[in-house]
């Protein structure tokens, strides 16, 4: 349709929707929702972060809604513009991931890989740094589902290409290997299913790697030393979390479709003025009308129609 046609016909129901009573409406509307508002011109995309954060508020107790706005958060850091996504959108991702439920908080780790993309493209040389500080105090925080997150951020870092990888290696990476000998379990099988698999595949730190999971192998947990050794093999079954849906691919999906959206509506601008464009032919028939000429008057009745007439008046002879 375009930007001005859905901004004619689709806004005004889908704005009504979106504050509709029913949570299972407002999921399905929130499903895509990042996709509408790209479609939509800057100015008139901007307030609806605003209503997002106020789904949040009213969202307490149906966790479904923000683990769907999660799921759509890559995608914000690419349609919102710069000050938002440094300010507003920023508090929304740190938000979400602090969340009680453990869904919510996974899917809103994965957009920190494209903040900190876009970040960097607006200031290659210190955009990253506050994001950068809030993910290194997850990385030392007392909280072992903090220390968790971390690694759930690291492993989307090294996943998604739109992440400045120099950063990540100089700043994240030494970090990530000490999350080996975290004294937490959970925290190591984190570490086992997520990070150490990718790691190897990059070839980053070998050998440290090698070394912690070696040390991993005989840990006196178990689930610690399957997950390990899988790890440690690269075991071609390896599948990550369970076999559950990969949010970093379904992520990425997310930013192709937006881009191709985006390209759609590029050509749809370039094309527009060619369709709009009156052909002559057109115009010529959109010109007003000259008025149909007079009807031609009654020519004077000869002898001869006057004799005519009057036999048709007398009719036929008896």
């Amino acid at each position: 349709l375009g930007s001005q046609l859905t901004e004619n016909i689709l806004l005004t129901p889908f704005n009504k929707f979106l504050k509709d009573s029913s949570p299972e409406i407002k999921q399905c509307l929130l499903n895509n929702v990042s996709l509408f508002i790209a479609v939509l011109r800057p100015e008139k995309r901007h307030p609806y972060l605003a209503e997002i954060w106020q789904l949040l508020r009213s969202s307490q107790r149906t966790w479904r809604t923000r683990e769907v706005i999660a799921r759509q958060l890559p995608a914000f850091t690419q349609i919102f513009s710069p000050k938002l996504v440094k300010g507003s959108l920023y508090k929304l991702i740190l938000y979400l991931c602090r969340d009680d439920i453990f869904s919510v908080r996974s899917e809103a780790a994965v957009s920190f890989a494209f903040l900190l993309g876009r970040l960097h493209e607006l200031d290659p040389q210190h955009g990253c740094d506050t994001a950068i500080k809030d993910i290194m105090e997850f990385a030392d925080s007392k909280v072992y589902k903090e220390r968790q997150l971390f690694l759930r951020i690291a492993e989307s870092c090294l996943s998604v290409p739109h992440t400045p990888i120099d950063i990540v290696r100089t700043k994240l990476f030494p970090k990530v290997l000490k999350m080996g000998s975290d004294p937490t379990t959970n925290v190591k099988i984190t570490f086992c299913k997520l990070l150490a698999p990718r790691l190897k595949a990059l070839g980053c730190y070998a050998e440290d790697l090698d070394r912690v999971l070696e040390r991993l192998v005989t840990d006196n947990d178990p689930d610690v030393r399957n997950f390990a050794q899988k790890a440690h093999r690269m075991d071609p079954n390896w599948i990550g979390e369970d076999g559950k849906r990969d949010i970093i691919l379904d992520a990425l999906k997310q930013i192709f479709l937006l881009e191709e959206r985006q390209k759609e509506l590029a050509e749809r601008k370039e094309q527009l003025p060619k369709q709009t464009a009156i052909p002559e032919k057109s115009k010529l028939s959109n010109a007003p009308r000259s008025p149909p000429p007079d009807p031609p008057k009654p020519q004077a009745m000869t002898d001869n129609d006057k004799e005519a007439a009057d036999d048709d008046k007398t009719g036929p002879p008896a």
